[in-house]
């Protein structure tokens, strides 16, 4: 590994705008799966089945909160699991 010291002024942002924003629609969708409810997660531009579970993966244990993934012909879904809040174990259930 190698570094370099430079001024805080060069250095870029933690969250670019796009991460920042993904990260708030995921906890959005999160936060909006209920009882009976199912979100259904389309994918655009070089977004992967991979990567959209992982975000709300990211977002669910952000917000305390348990659900199960799944995919099918490239289209993600989740929904929230009994009770819904983390009482520790894998969020991800696919």
């Amino acid at each position: 590994m190698k570094y370099q010291m430079i001024d805080r002024s060069k250095a870029p942002d933690p969250l670019g705008p796009s991460t920042n924003k993904n990260m708030q629609l995921a906890n959005e969708l999160v936060n909006s799966l209920g009882p009976g409810k199912a979100a259904r997660i389309e994918l655009s531009g070089k977004e992967t089945v991979r990567g959209a579970k992982a975000s709300v993966t990211r977002a669910a244990k952000r917000t305390g909160k348990r659900v199960r993934l799944w995919d099918n012909n490239g289209v993600v879904y989740a929904e929230l699991l009994d009770g819904g809040t983390a009482s520790g174990g894998d969020t991800n259930d696919s």
